[in-house]
């Protein structure tokens, strides 16, 4: 049921107007914008005066008055709106119904807005509503505007459907994507054959022997540990096959849906690769780049913790509201609907439990064509196409997410891997051979700088990390071979020396983190994880230490800073564990030339500030040390005290930030400097490991004195060009 002044709203008149915008005018970037919009029509429909009118309305049966009144009212207390709104005569403006600015290359359509203009001229948004159509009855000449039906349940035959129709309008009509798909490929080592819809014949366990066809791979949350896995005592049970009810939900939801693309295998790591067998184990994560870029497409469980959590959900009931469709020139309508604006959105699927995980990174960025089941709907991703189950399409937030440029690498466009990998550029060379070999230190001398065009591609690297570590592993000792299938895309890119986790050519940039604590605290005395005898990621590598966010403060250069390095590598090796150069690693070491200071025990604060010759600078690390809880967990964990040990710092790079002109007497370029804090290993001369990151920048405030007194103590700092090896 509709009121009076609901009835007279015509919704399709509205979309014609978006329809003639779109006809006749180009979409415009904001001044802060990120993608173009189409402007917006916020008075198309005058409404109810104020909400105590759209209330009454509202309780008398009104649907659209409803949803309204749902939406603007879910967060507020129902006695805060009587008093602080009703009571006291606020709200009572004009409402009206409308559409929102909108870009096609990110939310793609508009939202049906409700709102008021208030006194001083912002509105008021009392709700935004996705305008959808069922699949079948999408009034012609408008499915680019309006969204589209959500399936109550994701195992209906309709909604399998969907994605079947994604799919084959990927292979069919997309060029890059068929271009991917039409390549022969040799199957994974072992696949699972789903068996047919009529369960006449059951799963089981393919040895491939080399043979082709194609699969689909399977990307989830195993949830802990799973007793239903493949092991040595069991691989012939699965050859034989296993009835489907035997499997746990999310690996039967997931050969359903194998079925309903019609594909016949499918690829699943608890049952493709021996549990109990490290050598297999190894082989096979070695492989994994294969496996997923190799896939027709990867099913993403988006929504599942656990193996026996599923993927086929009842989704929640969003309340909708029918509005007729009043074709031009006739009586006859059909029907279009509205739900909330807001409730099916990229955000659920982020914050999703498989999105969480370190594993399903690689996973989703390897795989040419991704199916996620999310909470709420469905969601497709693939090089040409983003676009979920309600008919918007999906834009990536982050660089990191960019499908098209992994899958560009895996199948040698040589003109994208040309331009990604644009030779780097020297300039503002100022450097003095003469100071460094008296060994002055002068904060002046700059080794070289190099142009942003030469970062870019090694930045993609950080986005990736950065991501990837901000997610959770189950075994530490993952934590190099579920990033390899990248490594080895990205070393294909840059044609570099990959170095446990970074990168020989941007090398001092990649020194130049720190890490986030870990959630859950460490033992007492931890000196690095937990590892086998034969397992050592070095100290200089982010990945030797446990915690969460890695952040590569190399980076500040896209901020607006000018970023200097001020060391150098001259050899750079790492031993891995095994056969796979991106997994896991037995040792490394680093040989750098750098300024090199030798200081007091950083985490001693009953240190002689008397004999020191950077008081200063000491006491600040000091303070560091003792108060930030990220500087303690990696020093903590990569501490290893020895008779007569030193400590020192090598300064890695120098910072100006210029961003900022504050006008007289401001200094609009800062200086700043990074060092490596690190302590001698005692096993040889000048082998040290690193056991800290240490940061002073000069800011505009209170403070700059004292740290302009810091510089330049400094430039007197017995301060030496030395080489050392750091383990």
């Amino acid at each position: 049921m509709l009121c009076k002044v609901c009835q007279g709203f015509d919704v399709r008149s509205l979309f014609v107007l978006a329809a003639s915008r779109i006809a006749t005018e180009t979409p415009k970037l904001a001044v802060h914008g990120v993608y173009p919009e189409f402007e917006d029509f916020p008075k198309f429909y005058k409404h109810y005066v104020g909400i105590s009118a759209l209330l009454s309305s509202a309780t008398e049966g009104c649907r659209l008055c409803s949803i309204i009144w749902q939406n603007w009212t879910k967060d507020i207390p129902l006695e805060v709106i009587e008093r602080e709104w009703l009571a006291a005569g606020i709200g009572e403006e004009q409402i009206f119904l409308g559409l929102s600015k909108w870009a096609p290359e990110a939310q793609g359509i508009p939202y049906l807005t409700a709102l008021q203009f208030v006194a001083n001229g912002t509105q008021r948004i009392l709700g935004m509503f996705e305008v959808f159509a069922e699949r079948a009855k999408v009034p012609d000449g408008f499915g680019h505007l309006l969204a589209r039906e959500v399936y109550q349940s994701p195992a209906s035959d309709e909604c399998i459907s969907v994605a079947a129709d994604w799919l084959q309008d990927c292979v069919t009509n997309h060029k890059t994507c068929s271009r991917i798909h039409q390549k022969i490929r040799q199957l994974p080592t072992r696949v699972i054959d789903v068996g047919l819809a009529d369960d006449s014949q059951k799963p089981r366990l393919i040895v491939t022997n080399g043979k082709c066809g194609s699969w689909a791979a399977l990307s989830y949350c195993w949830g802990g540990n799973s007793a239903f896995v493949l092991k040595a005592s069991n691989i012939q049970d699965f050859i034989c096959g296993v009835p489907l009810e035997d499997f746990p939900p999310t690996l039967l939801d997931a050969f359903i849906v194998t079925r309903g693309l019609n594909i016949q295998y499918l690829w699943v790591d608890a049952l493709c690769i021996l549990q109990d067998s490290p050598e297999d184990w190894a082989f096979e994560a070695a492989s994994m780049k294969q496996v997923y870029q190799g896939a027709v497409i990867t099913i993403s469980a988006t929504n599942s913790s656990s193996t026996y959590d599923g993927i086929f959900k009842r989704r929640d009931d969003l309340y909708d509201c029918p509005l007729d469709w009043r074709s031009a020139g006739t009586s006859e309508s059909t029907a279009v609907y509205l739900r909330s604006g807001f409730h099916l959105s990229d955000g659920n699927m982020r914050t999703s439990p498989l999105n969480g995980r370190g594993w399903t990174l690689q996973e989703s960025l390897l795989s040419p064509r991704t199916l996620s089941y999310g909470k709420q709907q469905m969601a497709w991703e693939c090089l040409e196409c983003r676009i979920d189950e309600g008919g918007r399409p999906v834009a990536p937030g982050e660089r990191y997410r960019d499908k098209a440029f992994m899958q560009e690498i895996f199948v040698g466009d040589s003109n994208v891997v040309r331009q990604m990998t644009r030779k780097f550029v020297q300039w503002s060379i100022s450097f003095i051979p003469t100071s460094l070999a008296m060994g002055s230190g002068s904060w002046t001398v700059i080794p070289f700088r190099w142009s942003s065009k030469y970062y870019e591609p090694y930045d993609r690297w950080f986005d990736i990390v950065q991501e990837y570590t901000s997610r959770e592993l189950t075994v530490d000792t993952d934590v190099l071979p579920a990033l390899s299938g990248l490594a080895a895309a990205f070393e294909i890119l840059l044609t570099d020396q990959y170095c446990a986790g970074l990168w020989k050519n941007d090398m001092i940039r990649g020194l130049i983190w720190n890490r986030q604590k870990p959630r859950q605290s460490l033992p007492p005395g931890l000196n690095c994880r937990a590892a086998p005898a034969d397992y050592r990621i070095p100290s200089w590598s982010w990945a030797s230490v446990r915690g969460r966010l890695v952040s590569f403060h190399g980076l500040m250069q896209e901020d607006g800073w000018t970023f200097t390095e001020q060391a150098k590598v001259l050899e750079v090796s790492v031993t891995p564990r095994f056969k796979d150069p991106f997994g896991q690693i037995r040792e490394g070491f680093l040989v750098i030339r750098a300024p090199f200071c030798e200081i007091e025990d950083p985490y001693n604060s009953n240190y002689d500030q008397t004999t020191t010759q950077n008081p200063i600078l000491e006491t600040k690390m000091h303070d560091v040390f003792a108060n930030v809880s990220d500087y303690q967990n990696e020093f903590k964990q990569q501490h290893r005290e020895h008779a007569g040990q030193r400590f020192a710092i090598i300064r890695l790079a120098r910072y100006l930030d210029d961003r900022f002109d504050e006008g007289p007497g401001y200094d609009s370029e800062l200086p700043g400097t990074k060092m490596m804090v690190i302590e001698s290993t005692g096993m040889q001369e000048n082998e040290f490991r690193r056991v800290g990151l240490h940061t002073v920048q000069v800011d505009n405030g209170a403070d700059m004195r004292n740290q302009r007194s810091f510089f330049r103590e400094m430039d007197k700092a017995n301060w030496k060009w030395k080489k050392v090896r750091l383990v």
